[in-house]
């Protein structure tokens, strides 16, 4: 077959190219828009193949224009649209394709060698390497963005494809360590693809691109006779270069852009890694480490179809539409024009949109040209916004029309102090919203921007801002409203009890309850209870309606005020309600009002007996209807047992012969036999065994239980009463009724149940005898029943958790209130955390055998194990501010690595707790009040903004600071953002930077010495040395540099070192003496929290002591006379200080060396440690352990030892 005749029209194509390259691209593309960043990517590597350089100005440009769109978090957005300005750039959606194309446009932009080596210089390496890991899933594909923590966008193969180029763009090699012929070897992307083209027709297909899809004007088309686009214009190049055209450069098929251009990719990458080796973070960029990263919530709003358009296009078709209605006269729409193109070059995207609607609505034309000149670089000009708003609200001056004030919002925020809202723009647009009452959309925007600024003073409702007076007003117009909104309810339910409430009156639950809150702050005392006594509004109607949550709120005011009578009243109406039928409602069986009911009863008992007789009879009614379903009947016969405890008089034994002969204990029995197959029972009577004596509590817990077991039905059945008969004897053995002092020299009890003596808080032998008879029970379930899911999953993990607290108590030898505290014994530790190690293996979902396990393992320092186990329970954003302490807290002290930033598990941890706060505490308005407004949820707006101030100032929050500072402080790395103070880091050389010290010095230990009072209660030993240490570390600063040469020196300057002293000599002999032995040994690996703590005590005193003998030093220098130095004295005191405490960082990394010596003994360690952990009374437990499990305890104690290798002992 012929060759084609025609041949490439280079001149023609370079054209086409240059025309999209310099003018807005057709209307058609506009749908197109979020892939802006690939259109342009086409364009410039489309005039590469062609060699039509661009100008100095365009490639500078283009790396600009590039880099604005890379995305905060790592990544490329696609277009302007979805890389928002200012703080809300992280709500963007960085795009896989883009940032493909992006790394591609910052190498050809280069020109030269030199500038093509620091094309990516700019580029967020790290961050880009860990965004593209989480775009990953499970089963190897890659999504195209991130929504909500998640990879989305199909699981198209072109997405694996960019990933490996961007991967190798940014790395090299498969192999960590930069491989010069990494591209060949990187996921099969090598050059042998272009041997393919040996089988394909070649001239066939140029006379295919070159006759029939090659346009006169210029590019390609997808078919003939169609039009040329982008994409297919691209792809007719790239073949043609494939199939070797003169007029091309050579393609690269792999990249699919010219080997020029992938020349200057790996010369940018070098130039990238280079960089990257100085700063030595190349091996940590987080691509390596396993896939399961954090999910980072991102906060991208839902958006309009009209925000991803191009601005320009809509503008521009809007000026067609004017020039239409005028009739083509240009004159009429001149300015419009004008305001427009000026918005177009100035404004990011969607802002001309507000410029267009502000000009065309509000004909503010000003305001338009005032918010286009503050985007200028003059600096005048920069303020003109600010100027024409504090010009508005001294004038008085009402601006009609919500798009203008937000054009000046827009312009101005940013340039003003963040409180000064509430002064300038506030009140703008409470004029203007007083101005168009009617506008509720213009209302609502105003009050959103409000919001937003936390300006409660414009938005008009009573805050701490708001001066007393105007408190006062608010609050009464508030009533008032509301109060009128209730009358207009009223009146229609006495004319129409049937209708529905009117369009103004107060209709929905929430409106009722924000009607109850309104009244009991503003309101008398009179008009609640006149709101409680409504036939409408009473909480016993609106729980007739399902509405429980306003019989709550009544009731725990009820219960602050101790109005009993009135509770009795109010629950007696509630749980007298029938149905239809004249049966019993589940209203009149709810468990939270008789619960209530019964207790405000109890307190009248002995003053108005009707009450009780009244509670007694409708008890009695309820129990004797025959229609109630199960639930029902839970609720009514645990209703019983609270009465027969709370309400009538217990003054005889429980037990008489061995016989039940107390009231409450034959109801107890009764309940437990009825319900004795339900997973609940056990916490439903556990709050009416306190109060039994110990006989009545012994026989429910032997004898009762276990006689039901025996008469139990089926195996099923039987293991489910074992269970709670075990629950029963353990909560026996921990209650204080079960013993009884015994006179001595040493505090000691004797067990009513054994008569054994204890010195203990609880029986050790009872508590043994609990274990074995837990642990035979789960032996035999676990054979018997293999296939049983409902034994292997429910029955399984209750008696292993009783076999671990059995151990767990005996562990913990101490008396609170009569021994001190001594060290628990790890022998019953590490047999309660192999029970549940075992245990987890079955049921790993088990969230309370994973809680409790998570706290054995931080307490015998196996914090590597902790974390796997953590993350398996992957505990939601939502919660993790009540659960994080039971992970975090201390963390830092157990394996300071584990919570290191540079590795993506440290990342992982510490980013779950920093993404929780910083999505909920961005702004200073809560971030779902706007969706409260909006649902109508107004319970939910008032309590929400005390809610966010106390997460704002939470534990939780402040622990994981601490923690996160603390692991930064032992790992020698640069701290985070809560300590990113150049005051800290910067040397001292002036002599009001010394005077700074000194003086924050003494805030410190003054504030310090308030607080150290009540340490005891919440600190450990170790934690209390220290920061008693600090302390005086705090106290001495001042002091020696307050002392002057020609007085004697204090004393107390020798008793405040002698005291850091003796701290650190004291946590020193605390550490256990490492002679060999297993116990020793295992005793050592529990004490790194000792460890840190006198680590950070030893530096504290090294670097005060530092310090002050440079202030010395300084002083010589400035003074050769001697007059200002400090007395020798002194100096020696210090030295001393300064030797002891570089003495016990040397004693403290010998002891961690030793350690690891230990640990790092081979397999006899396991051994040993198994022989010793079950030795004696623990052979039953013995043959229950696999040792597997003993050796991943062994290796997460290896891992620890490893990571702190890392910590840094030296200044």
């Amino acid at each position: 077959m012929a060759a084609s005749t025609k041949s490439l029209d280079v001149a023609q194509h370079i054209r086409y190219w240059q025309r999209c390259f310099n003018s807005h691209l057709p209307s058609l593309y506009t749908p197109n828009d979020s892939t802006r960043l690939t259109f342009a990517s086409f364009i410039v590597s489309a005039l590469e193949l062609l060699s039509s350089p661009l100008s100095a100005e365009d490639r500078t440009s283009i790396q600009s224009w590039v880099l604005s769109l890379q995305h905060p978090d790592g990544g490329f957005c696609g277009s302007p649209t979805h890389m928002l300005p200012g703080q809300d750039a992280f709500k963007g959606s960085a795009n896989l394709a883009a940032t493909f194309f992006a790394l591609l446009l910052l190498a050809i932009a280069a020109d030269s060698d030199a500038e093509a080596r620091a094309a990516f210089a700019r580029v967020r390496r790290r961050k880009l390497l860990r965004w593209l890991r989480r775009l990953q899933r499970q089963d190897g594909s890659f999504g195209q963005v991130l929504w909500e923590g998640e990879a989305v966008g199909g699981r198209d193969m072109r997405h694996s494809y960019l990933a490996s180029c961007i991967r190798w763009m940014l790395r090299g090699g498969l192999d960590k360590d930069q491989d010069p012929a990494g591209h060949e070897d990187d996921i099969d992307v090598g050059r042998m693809m272009v041997d393919s083209c040996h089988a394909v027709n070649i001239p066939a297909s140029r006379r295919y691109l070159l006759e029939m899809t090659q346009q006169k004007f210029g590019g390609f088309s997808k078919c003939a006779g169609g039009h040329p686009d982008l994409y297919h214009s691209y792809l007719g190049l790239a073949a043609l270069a494939v199939m070797v055209d003169d007029d091309l450069k050579q393609l690269d098929v792999a990249l699919c852009c010219s080997k020029e251009t992938v020349r200057k990719v790996q010369l940018a990458r070098d130039g990238l890694l280079d960089a990257c080796r100085e700063r030595e973070d190349f091996g940590s960029d987080g691509f390596w480490e396993s896939q399961n990263l954090v999910r980072v919530l991102t906060d991208l709003g839902s958006k309009s179809k009209s925000e991803f358009y191009d601005p320009c296009q809509e503008a521009a078709q809007r000026s067609y539409k004017c020039l239409y209605r005028n009739g083509g006269d240009k004159a009429m729409c001149g300015e419009y024009f004008q305001y427009v193109r000026l918005g177009r070059e100035i404004y990011p995207a969607g802002v001309v949109l507000t410029a267009s609607r502000a000009y065309r609505e509000c004909k503010a034309a000003w305001i338009v040209r005032v918010c286009a000149e503050s985007q200028l670089d003059d600096p005048n000009a920069k303020f003109s916004a600010v100027a024409a708003v504090n010009k508005f609200v001294e004038d008085g001056t009402v601006v009609k029309g919500v798009d203008a004030i937000d054009l000046l919002e827009w312009a101005s925020v940013d340039l003003m102090p963040e409180d000064a809202f509430s002064r300038t723009l506030g009140p703008l647009r409470v004029r203007a919203v007083k101005a168009s009452p009617k506008d509720k959309i213009a209302a609502t925007r105003c009050l959103q921007s409000c919001l937003l600024h936390w300006d409660l003073v414009s938005a008009q409702q009573e805050s701490s801002q708001c001066p007393p007076e105007k408190k006062k007003l608010y609050g009464m117009l508030a009533l008032k409203q509301v109060e009128r909104a209730a009358q207009l309810t009223e009146q229609a339910h006495v004319s129409n009890p049937e209708g529905g409430a009117p369009a103004r009156g107060v209709k929905t639950e929430e409106e009722i309850l924000l009607l109850y809150k309104v009244v009991e702050t503003h309101g008398s005392p009179e008009d609640l209870e006149k709101l409680v006594a409504s036939p409408v509004f009473s909480p016993a109607v609106q729980l007739r309606l399902g509405r429980r949550e306003l019989f709550l709120r009544v009731s725990q005011r009820y219960r602050k005020q101790h109005s009993w009578e009135q509770l009795c009243n109010l629950c007696h109406d509630c749980l007298s309600d029938n149905n239809d039928a004249d049966e019993p409602s589940l209203r009149a069986c709810d468990w939270s009002v008789w619960k209530q009911y019964i207790e405000a009863a109890a307190q009248l008992k002995s003053c108005n007996p009707d009450i009780v007789s009244k509670l007694q009879r409708l008890l009695l009614k309820l129990a004797a209807a025959k229609s109630l379903k199960p639930i029902y009947k839970r609720n009514i016969h645990l209703a019983r047992v609270a009465a027969a405890f709370l309400l009538v008089t217990n003054d005889e034994d429980d037990v008489i012969d061995g016989r039940p002969a107390s009231l409450r204990l034959q109801e107890l029995l009764h309940y437990v036999d009825y319900h004795k197959l339900s997973a609940a029972c056990f916490e439903d009577v556990k709050e009416f065994l306190e109060l039994l004596d110990a006989e009545g509590l012994k026989h429910v817990a032997y004898v009762y239980t276990a006689n039901l077991a025996e008469e139990a039905e089926s195996p099923l059945g039987s293991a489910r009463i074992k269970v709670l008969s075990l629950k029963l004897q353990l909560f026996l053995t921990t209650c204080s009724t079960a013993r009884t002092p015994v006179a001595g020299k040493d505090a000691a009890s004797r067990c009513l149940t054994c008569g054994a003596k204890f010195e203990a808080e609880s029986c050790i032998a009872c508590l043994a005898t609990t274990s074995s008879a837990a642990l035979k029970t789960y032996v035999s379930a676990g054979k018997e029943f293999a296939d049983n899911g409902a034994i292997q999953n429910e029955i399984l993990p209750e008696l292993a958790m009783i076999v671990a607290l059995c151990s767990a108590k005996s562990a913990f030898p101490g008396r609170p209130g009569y021994a001190a505290a001594t060290p628990a014994k790890s022998q019953h530790l590490l047999r309660a955390l192999l029970m549940l190690e075992h245990q987890v293996f079955l049921t790993p979902k088990h969230g309370q055998t994973c809680l409790l396990l998570v706290q054995l393992h931080l307490l015998v320092g196996s914090a590597h194990r902790c974390r796997e186990i953590w993350h398996e329970l992957s505990v939601k954003r939502a919660i993790v501010d009540s659960l994080a302490p039971i992970f975090y807290d201390r963390l830092s002290t157990i394996s300071p690595v584990i919570l290191d930033s540079s590795d993506n598990w440290g990342w992982e941890l510490v980013e779950t707790l920093r993404s929780h706060y910083a999505s909920n505490l961005r702004l200073k308005m809560p971030r779902r009040l706007i969706d409260a407004f909006e649902a109508g949820s107004y319970a939910s707006i008032i309590d929400m903004s005390e809610f966010i101030q106390n997460l704002r100032s939470g534990c939780t929050r402040v622990m994981s600071l601490v923690e996160e500072a603390r692991a930064d402080r032992l790992l020698g790395e640069p701290s985070g953002e809560f300590l990113n103070d150049a005051r800290y880091s910067t040397a001292a050389v002036m002599g009001i930077d010394y005077t700074f010290v000194t003086e924050m010095m003494g805030r410190i230990s003054n504030s310090m010495a308030k607080f150290l009072r009540d340490a005891p209660r919440q600190c450990t030993a170790s934690e209390i040395l220290y920061y008693e240490a600090v302390h005086l570390l705090a106290t001495l600063i001042p002091l020696s540099l307050g002392i002057n040469r020609s007085s004697p020196t204090p004393s107390v300057l020798g008793q405040v070192v002698e005291a850091v002293k003796a701290s650190m000599t004291s946590q020193l002999g605390d550490l256990p003496v490492l002679d060999g032995t297993i116990q020793q040994s295992v005793s050592g690996l529990r004490s790194f929290h000792n460890v840190t703590m006198l680590r950070d005590t030893a530096m504290a005193s090294s670097l005060a002591a530092t310090w002050i003998l440079s202030f010395n030093e300084r002083e010589r220098e400035r003074d050769r006379s001697g007059s200002s130095n400090l007395p020798k004295e002194v100096i020696t005191q210090i030295k001393s200080l300064q030797g002891a405490a570089e003495a016990a960082l040397q004693q403290g990394k010998a002891f961690i060396a030793r350690l690891k010596s230990v640990v790092d003994a081979g397999s006899q360690f396991g051994l040993d440690l198994r022989a010793w952990v079950f030795e004696g009374d623990g052979q039953e437990l013995s043959g229950l352990i696999e040792d597997g499990t003993v050796k991943e305890l062994v290796e997460s104690w290896r891992q620890n030892i490893a990571g702190w290798g890392q910590v840094k002992w030296e200044r």
